[in-house]
């Protein structure tokens, strides 16, 4: 049987310091009570040895009593309420936890509810700096009880707590966005101290690490911004006058200084390829990518897009064909940012298909989706490595480059193809038989008289 001083210690007995509160509030100091000196403050409790009242001076973080006379730390001036939203509809357990706060050093303002809804209701209304949430609610059990306060209350500091059994439910909702978990039954002074200061200190360390990094998106989309406008206009300039040199304007040209001018246009191009994908990325990062969807003739679109590319097919020696279907419906999209994404794929098309291949663009009704149309690039070119194909919609991912392949670009292509597909509502994928060539199919959906024109952002 425990002794007097053991059964003393261990429950919460009466301390003299703490001072009446009203409904749902205790005492505790600032947050540096919570820090490792808080291990250094010592509590004053009444204790029974053998029938004689006792004073006994104990540590509230280890729990250990202090030798008599030992000197007390100065507590902290500059006091402040930590304000904690407790989430149990058990009458006994919250009881527990609000006398398990008012021992503890430090001051409390707890507001207790037994209901998610209530919860959401005061979260709507009032500010918390913590909430201590059970997982076995009547109108929300388990993970819907985490998730339902982590949605009202994205930037507060999240407990849950549950019992024994529990700890994998526990730890799913601390992936989902919990801070940390008490276990029902273990619950003492030192353990909701220490969850708390953590909760606290990991949810303020987060939102001090998306606010930076917000920063730091800002920042790096401005500059390359303002990079990618400054470098447009000297280059401009490059290729207006290259373009003047191969027209043979000032005079003619010896076959040496038209394959250099033909040089340098082939690469003032690729460079303003590479700025117009910077700052296309820009846009969609920063939200201001506008999607313009309107009705549209298939068709027409592809056979004009394929006619700018005949003649870098011809001079490659690739065969450039078409196939599309009868009456093809018309389209409900952005035809400049379908076009876009024609030419994307068909420029990756000619740079990997070796000289005597084939490219072809078809575009037909979905037959397992008559709302949508599909439209396909496929080249008996090199073909894409599995491992490659798994990310080659994703951003600054790059194909393998073969001797024929010519220069990378900057891995943004295809990352943009996929913003602007499926931002109209479609979707995009590739396939590729690795070493025969491969297929990347995108749709669009069908235009319906009841369609209206919008913008899509």
């Amino acid at each position: 049987m425990r002794s007097g001083l053991s059964q003393g210690i261990s429950r919460s007995i009466q301390n003299p310091e703490r001072k009446k509160r009203g409904s749902g509030e205790s005492a505790w100091t600032d947050p540096e009570v919570l820090s490792p000196a808080a291990d250094k403050l010592v509590n004053t409790h009444q204790v029974s040895e053998g029938g004689k009242l006792m004073r006994l001076e104990v540590n509230p973080i280890s729990g250990t009593a202090l030798p008599p006379g030992a000197p007390r730390p100065p507590r902290s001036m500059n006091e402040e309420t930590v304000r904690v939203l407790l989430l149990e509809d058990s009458p006994s357990d919250a009881l527990l936890i609000r006398e398990t706060l008012g021992d503890s050093p430090g001051r409390f303002a707890v507001t207790h509810v037994e209901r998610l809804a209530a919860a959401v209701e005061h979260l709507s209304r009032h500010e918390v700096d913590v909430i201590l949430c059970d997982l076995g609610l009547p109108d929300a059990a388990g993970l819907e009880a985490a998730q339902g306060m982590r949605s009202a209350a994205p930037a507060q500091a999240l407990i849950v707590m549950t019992r024994n059994n529990d700890e994998e439910t526990a730890a799913e909702a601390l992936r989902q966005g919990a801070q940390d978990y008490l276990i029902k039954g273990n619950i003492s002074t030192y353990s909701i101290l220490r969850s708390i200061r953590f909760a606290i200190s990991r949810q303020r360390a987060q939102s001090d690490i998306e606010l930076i990094r917000r920063r730091q998106l800002r920042l790096r989309d401005e500059f390359i911004s303002n990079v990618s406008h400054e470098l447009r206009s000297p280059l401009s300039a490059i290729h207006q006058f290259a373009r003047i040199l191969a027209d043979e304007i000032p005079g003619a040209l010896n076959e040496e200084q038209s394959q250099y001018t033909a040089i340098i246009l082939k690469n003032a191009g690729q460079l303003a390829a590479m700025i117009d994908n910077l700052l296309e990325v820009t846009r969609i990062q920063a939200g201001k990518l506008t999607i313009r969807q309107q009705c549209m003739l298939p068709e027409k679109l592809v056979f004009d897009t394929v006619r700018s590319f005949q003649s870098a097919a011809e001079l490659k020696g690739i065969r450039l064909c078409t196939e599309l279907d009868v009456n093809l419906p018309p389209a409900y999209a952005d035809p400049l940012r379908v076009r876009q994404v024609l030419e994307n794929l068909l420029s990756n098309a000619v740079q990997f298909t070796p000289e005597g291949g084939t490219v072809l663009v078809r575009a037909r009704l979905n037959p397992a989706a008559p709302a949508f149309l599909i439209l396909e690039v496929s080249d008996t070119g090199c073909g894409i490595e599995p491992e490659v194909l798994q990310r080659v919609f994703e951003r600054l991912a790059h194909a393998p480059k073969h001797d024929s392949a010519g220069r990378r670009g900057l891995g943004l292509g295809l990352y943009i193809c996929r913003e602007l597909v499926s931002r109209q509502g479609g979707n995009i994928w590739a396939e590729s038989d690795f070493g025969k060539g491969a297929t990347f199919r995108f749709t669009v959906p069908v235009y319906f008289p009841d369609d209206r024109h919008i913008s899509v952002i």
